[in-house]
């Protein structure tokens, strides 16, 4: 139940900062990351400094994003802790081009050797930063699929649902796959989660 609270956070955290709302999210990763380090959930504190690194890069601040960086590698280097870095390669890409393991104050070889092996993965001239204008589109949802993700957001039942919209449960139940289809999410809390991220429904109160 933990992975999935944490996996949706990070989803509409990442979501967030990719469209610009970084205002909203820093404070956030930085109490997720302090929380996970504080646990032990090494993995967890990974994903989050990553993602404070890449807002560091959409802000324009390359020091900061590459001393939380550094900070990452020096975690995961030793536990082989890989893949949210390959998921970021792009701003992992923009980060570690045109410098050398030296400068990036790694006191370990193994911390160096990860280093090394980002830089000749990423290094090519092809992970720019994108545009945000690029990145993560708002989803467009039908006006019947924005009404029943609104409804199942205020705690209805598919029952409840159909009764107050006049569809058939089997109706309902269709919209959803396709909501979850659009949204790429698996279950309706992660569903709810993206779409308050992207504005397509209101946020709860005391979330705005």
């Amino acid at each position: 139940m933990r992975f999935t609270r944490e996996l949706v956070a990070l989803t509409v955290a990442g979501m967030a900062v990719r469209m610009d709302h970084s205002a909203d999210v820093a404070a956030s990763i930085r109490f997720a990351a302090g929380r996970a380090r504080r646990e032990h959930r090494m993995a967890a504190f990974v994903e989050w400094t990553l993602l404070h690194s890449i807002l560091m890069v959409r802000q324009k601040a390359d020091d900061v994003a590459r001393n939380l960086l550094t900070e990452s590698i020096r975690i995961a280097a030793p536990r082989r802790i890989v893949r949210p870095f390959l998921n970021h390669a792009t701003e992992m890409g923009h980060l570690v081009r045109n410098t050398k393991p030296a400068q990036w104050l790694l006191g370990q070889a193994e911390e160096r050797e990860m280093l090394s092996e980002f830089q000749v993965r990423f290094s090519d001239g092809k992970n720019d930063v994108p545009e945000l204008e690029d990145d993560n589109p708002v989803c467009e949802l039908s006006a019947r699929e924005t009404e029943l993700l609104e409804l199942v957001a205020a705690g209805l039942t598919n029952q409840q649902i159909a009764t107050r919209t006049g569809l058939t449960i089997s109706t309902v139940k269709w919209h959803f796959q396709n909501v979850f289809g659009k949204l790429n999410a698996t279950n309706r809390t992660m569903a709810i989660a993206i779409a308050r991220a992207q504005g397509i429904i209101p946020l709860q109160p005391g979330q705005a």
